[in-house]
């Protein structure tokens, strides 16, 4: 059995809950050959330990877990930040298209390829992912994903009514669909990848197909559920000329089975006190993502009403709902967009809702999330230095240095990412401004690389 330990040196930031966290100013974790960790502290103490193989000396960097994006849309990439007004006729005029575009297999491979390293490049380690109504594209999203060493939660989209001719699916091919993809790539890469029954939500999905979708989530242990909930006013509307008042939205969700603590639903913003007690009593999770609520201009998230109920909440970019990859921007627009109710989200809780909270809504907060001894090294190293010019970072509080890592960070502070102990992105070795520009004009061919390898 292989014995080797590596230590890493650096300031090292350990969220533990909202309100609280470690830091090491000159710290260190060890992780052995299999990507865990076996110790956190300062660094004096823990480089006595014998049996130490290497030190990564990273000490005049910020070392942050890795970043955990729990809601985004892969086909959506290229869209960023093209506004048409609010949610639907957003769907319609760009987020439709672009996942038709999707069906293109080279061109899912090369958007894939760029979305999951673009992902790295901005900290993120854990996503969980839509991709489209395509089985063939979804499959190779999977392979990039492998590609890609991320940890990913994905699935095909589930969409049989409502929605352009050429995205509706036969709700029999659906499920048969969902059920091979789920058989191929649940559990594959020892685990990193995991699989999500994507029934996009209660409008552009028959009572049959949701139902279908909490069958399957149920046949298959530790596979999950994503779908959206009462995002925008007139979605709202839509859902209840189609279902009803017999049901309020949350209780769609409920009826057909796809509620629970393996579900996450995206956005919740417009709920009722009875459709909140239903998702705590049925402990399904939401998927907060400001960036998107203010770009579509759906509305405020209502932290007061989650923080009283305490139902499990994080962040999201929402790609690209969400103009956003990088989630310190998502951060900054947690606090922002919370003026409406006159409160204040610090630095390290935003933070920790991008971390430790992300994973805890996955339920993988015994596998990552922060430096816990036993999880996965999943952590990014960051350069603070360049967000503020007249001071070092001795001279600043780890309050300081995280405040303006949340207003004033980007991708440019990361240097590297990790995974499972693995360095699966490094600053110099890329830059994703011209794959971007090369993916616009040329989408099918973008990326020169090697070929995904497939199992």
């Amino acid at each position: 059995m292989p014995t080797e330990k590596i230590l890493v040196r650096g300031k090292i930031y350990n969220p533990t809950s909202p309100s609280q966290w470690e830091y090491y100013t000159n710290g260190a974790f060890l992780m052995n050959a299999l990507g865990r960790i076996e110790a956190v502290g300062e660094y004096p103490l823990l480089k006595q330990i014998q049996g130490i193989t290497m030190t990564l000396d990273f000490s005049d960097y910020l070392i942050l877990p890795g970043l955990i994006d729990v809601h985004t849309h892969l086909p959506q990439l290229p869209i960023r930040g093209k506004t048409a007004g609010t949610l639907l006729d957003w769907l319609n005029r760009y987020a439709f298209p672009v996942e038709e575009a999707f069906a293109d297999t080279v061109y899912a491979e090369s958007l894939s390829r760029l979305f999951f390293e673009s992902l790295k490049a901005n900290g993120t380690t854990t996503a969980m992912v839509y991709s489209s109504v395509h089985e063939a594209s979804t499959n190779t999203a999977f392979e990039a994903a492998q590609y890609s060493g991320m940890r990913v939660i994905m699935g095909k989209v589930m969409m049989d009514q409502h929605a352009p001719q050429s995205l509706l699916e036969n709700t029999k091919e659906s499920i048969l669909a969902s059920e091979r993809l789920a058989k191929s790539w649940h559990g594959e890469n020892n685990d990193l990848i995991r699989y999500a029954f994507t029934p996009r939500f209660a409008l552009s999905c028959s009572q049959e197909l949701l139902e279908a979708a909490g069958d399957l989530h149920r046949r298959f242990p530790e596979s999950y559920i994503q779908s959206h909930l009462s995002e925008n006013l007139t979605e709202i509307e839509e859902v209840e000329k189609l279902y009803g008042n017999q049901y309020s939205y949350t209780q769609i969700y409920q009826h057909t089975g796809c509620l629970g603590p393996r579900t996450v639903m995206a956005h919740g913003i417009h709920l009722s006190s009875e459709e909140l007690v239903l998702l705590l009593t049925s402990q399904t999770r939401i998927a907060h993502c400001p960036t998107s609520n203010f770009f579509l201009k759906s509305g405020f998230f209502n932290l007061p009403a989650f923080r009283k109920y305490h139902i499990p909440f994080a962040l999201g970019s929402d790609i690209g709902g969400g103009p956003d990859l990088c989630l310190f921007r998502v951060m900054r627009a947690m606090d922002e967009m919370q003026l409406k109710n006159h409160g204040f989200v610090s630095p390290m809780e935003a933070i920790y809702q991008g971390t430790l909270g992300g994973a805890k809504v996955l339920s993988l907060e015994d596998e990552t999330g922060n430096f816990q001894v036993g999880k996965s090294a999943d952590f990014i190293v960051l350069n603070t230095q360049n967000l503020n010019c007249l001071e070092t970072a001795e001279d600043q509080s780890i309050e300081e240095i995280l405040s303006q890592l949340v207003y004033l960070g980007d991708s440019s502070q990361v240097i590297k990412t990790f995974i499972r102990g693995q360095e699966v992105y490094s600053k110099p070795e890329a830059d994703f401004s011209t794959e971007f520009i090369k993916f616009q004009t040329h989408p099918p061919n973008v990326l020169q690389s090697p070929p995904l390898q497939t199992r």
